[in-house]
């Protein structure tokens, strides 16, 4: 993931969540449980954020998003329809988008501000499919405790 980083899209990323009155984070199932990764995170070092795990919820929560905001949308695929209300939602609404997929081509990269790729793979175990998206995780660890140290919360560091 971090050696296929753009980090010219990464450091407008950082600087616009940091400027960001708030961080929304969107996903849908293990996506969703990324976002809300993100999220928690984010409400852990003093990030006003947000989450939203499915359309509906974000659905109802359109009025409060503002042009000030960011839209963190996550998925592997990058292609579900699930991701096209909500991202043209926060696009008539003025956000900043930003979408974090693992293809270059999908709809969510052709539809955001700004794409963060990660490297993920898809194994088999047994009749199902299990995906591994560990790059998304280190996207997520990183841009939130980068932003924490651009605003000035610097985190504290715990060492084992």
């Amino acid at each position: 993931t971090f050696t296929q980083l753009n980090k010219e899209d990464f450091l407008t990323v950082l600087e616009r969540c940091a400027q960001a009155d708030r961080v929304f984070w969107y996903g849908l199932g293990e996506s969703g449980l990324l976002a809300s990764v993100g999220n928690y995170k984010c409400w852990h070092l003093g990030i006003n954020s947000a989450v939203f795990v499915e359309p509906a919820g974000f659905r109802s929560a359109a009025a409060m998003l503002k042009p000030d905001d960011v839209l963190i949308t996550i998925s592997m695929s990058g292609n579900g329809d699930y991701l096209k209300e909500p991202v043209n939602m926060a696009k008539e609404r003025g956000l900043y988008l930003v979408g974090m997929t693992s293809d270059r081509f999908s709809w969510l990269a052709q539809n955001v501000d700004t794409t963060l790729y990660a490297a993920a793979k898809i194994v088999h175990a047994g009749t199902e499919f299990i995906g591994l998206k560990a790059g998304f995780e280190a996207l997520i660890t990183s841009l939130t405790i980068q932003v924490c140290e651009y605003i000035g919360t610097n985190p504290t560091r715990y060492e084992d």
